[in-house]
């Protein structure tokens, strides 16, 4: 990914994402952001294309309806941010982290982010599409709804999250942990599930087909609900 490098200067970003116009904000090509420490900042509805984001932190700022199509994130934090409707296209991310966030409806497509960290936000609706995500950490989050479609999982964490009407079609979950997730009428159709760890916490039901189970895979983990539908069509 290349970008243009543009003037530096942390001063001039700050007033041109805090403070410009909306119409001054709009659209951004090709440039490299830096070393931005953002508080409250407006991005709502803001296109960034081709953009680099390093040593990035964004906190209580709103992002709603923003697209980042073939962007990277290095080291950058949006903790406590609002995104919801954002779209980030093919967007590449290096120890990022979204915590304490609402993702509600937000799509992540063709994205590329291990080890991320999407603790305890909520991702209620959020569609992960084709997304390479092993080894991240998905811990107390909220998957109300939530679609992970065709996405590496493997190794992730789900500790303590809720996953309510969730959707894993399709992904490998292998070596994943899910201990005391809330499970409800969630669907592991042709998912990769040898080695996952953990029991999940209350489950209610969880549809399984089509999965593979072998090696390692802890039977109770997922079998430890109250109503499993299992094939192996």
């Amino acid at each position: 990914m290349s970008a243009e490098i543009t003037d530096h200067d942390l001063s001039r970003h700050q007033r041109w994402i805090v403070g410009a116009p909306d119409g001054e904000r709009q659209e951004r090509q090709n440039e490299i952001f830096h070393d931005l420490s953002l508080l409250k900042a407006n991005l709502i509805g803001a296109r960034f294309s081709h953009c680099i984001f390093y040593r990035a932190a964004f906190r209580e700022s709103e992002l709603n309806g923003a697209i980042f199509d073939s962007c990277k994130f290095e080291n950058c934090t949006f903790e406590d941010c609002v995104l919801q409707d954002s779209n980030f296209i093919r967007a590449v991310f290096v120890h990022c982290t979204f915590t304490n966030g609402e993702l509600q409806s937000c799509t992540f497509s063709e994205c590329t982010g291990p080890d991320s960290i999407f603790a305890s936000s909520s991702l209620t609706k959020a569609a992960f599409y084709k997304c390479q995500l092993r080894a991240s950490v998905f811990e107390r989050a909220k998957l109300k709804r939530t679609n992970f479609s065709g996405c590496d999982l493997r190794d992730c964490v789900f500790d303590d999250a809720l996953a309510e009407r969730t959707d894993f079609s399709d992904s490998d979950l292998r070596g994943a942990s899910i201990a005391r997730v809330q499970i409800s009428h969630t669907y592991f159709t042709r998912c990769g599930l040898a080695g996952i760890r953990g029991k999940p916490k209350n489950p209610e039901s969880a549809v399984i087909t089509g999965a593979d189970c072998s090696e390692q895979f802890d039977g109770s983990a997922l079998v430890a609900a109250d109503r499993v539908i299992a094939s192996g069509r």
